[in-house]
């Protein structure tokens, strides 16, 4: 388990910074060379915003010239991993105002890691603005594009922002994930699983009207995608609607009072189905600023998705 300095060190800002200034002419990169020598004692998130800060600070204040330099970098091979994590909160911040060009500069970043928070600032300013320009991505031959559709709409995205309107109303983002629960990758899949799981919570018949239409229409992985994203209400019992839920994941109704089956158990769950994902587990408890991580198929680096920290990860609640 990495700790924040093994994500976000001394040797990842400075191979930073030797990226921004073999990506434009003058960049000297003084302000990100410089932070690298006092991260000591931040937590993961305080990180990100001084790298965030020092990056916005080298690079040029106007958008253009800014993003000129962001997509010279993204032609260098080593641009690539943490580092990307801070560059892609200071387009969210340079990038607040030009909106649409600053989206699609975050669907090119996040191959290289992820743009999952920082899509969420155009999310929370103008939902449907926003939506425009992420629906195209369900059909982007990159896979890590198309998850960022569904992973930076979550709801309730953990160690993220959350997204009121979204929580209040999940309809708007509904047309991403009906594009995407068939998709040919795990790793997109699980991500409208998950985005499922967070409509549950606030809206679990529409959850499970979502599942049962899915289902009418499904792939061979459409179960799999429905007990993973139904498996918060199921658990939460039937004042959740676990009633409903149950029969749409290949669980029996539970008769009142009758005790849970065990997996393995007939007509429980199938063996090795897990009903609660590496996102909503709880944080390590323990002092140390300790990060957990998952890789998904086919990232080349670690992905916030499966961290978690005691108040160390981005957005924490």
């Amino acid at each position: 388990m990495p700790l924040a300095d093994e994500l976000l060190g001394a040797d990842t800002v400075a191979g930073l910074a030797a990226c921004l200034v073999r990506a434009g002419d003058g960049i000297t990169a003084r302000e990100t060379r410089a932070c690298g020598a006092v991260l000591d004692g931040l937590s993961f998130t305080g990180r990100v915003a001084l790298i965030r800060d020092a990056v916005l600070a080298d690079l040029p204040p106007d958008y253009p010239d800014f993003a000129t330099v962001l997509r010279a970098a993204l032609r260098d091979g080593d641009f690539t991993g943490w580092m990307t994590f801070p560059v892609a909160e200071a387009v969210a911040v340079r990038g607040r105002d030009v909106f649409e060009p600053a989206l699609a500069l975050l669907a090119e970043l996040t191959p290289r890691l992820t743009a999952e928070t920082a899509v969420r600032p155009f999310l929370r300013d103008d939902p449907e603005r926003a939506l425009r320009v992420i629906k195209p991505w369900t059909a982007h031959l990159d896979p890590h594009v198309r998850r960022l559709a569904s992973e930076g709409t979550r709801p309730r995205l953990p160690w993220a922002p959350r997204l009121p309107e979204l929580i209040a109303d999940p309809t708007p983002a509904l047309p991403l994930l009906d594009a995407l629960y068939r998709d040919d990758s795990e790793y997109v899949r699980r991500s409208v699983a998950n985005h499922l799981n967070d409509i549950s919570r606030d809206h679990p018949d529409l959850a499970v009207a979502v599942a049962a239409r899915w289902l009418d229409d499904p792939a061979p992985t459409t179960d799999r995608v429905v007990r993973h994203g139904l498996r918060t209400l199921v658990k939460a019992g039937p004042r959740r609607g676990a009633h409903a839920a149950r029969p749409l994941t290949g669980q029996p109704r539970r008769r009142r009072g009758a005790a849970p089956p065990r997996v393995g158990d007939p007509g429980g769950r199938p063996s090795g189905v897990r009903l609660l994902g590496d996102q909503h587990a709880r944080p390590d408890r323990s002092p140390r600023r300790r990060l957990r991580r998952a890789p998904h198929e086919g990232q080349r680096d670690p992905h916030p998705q499966g961290l978690q920290a005691d108040h160390a990860v981005p957005g924490s609640r």
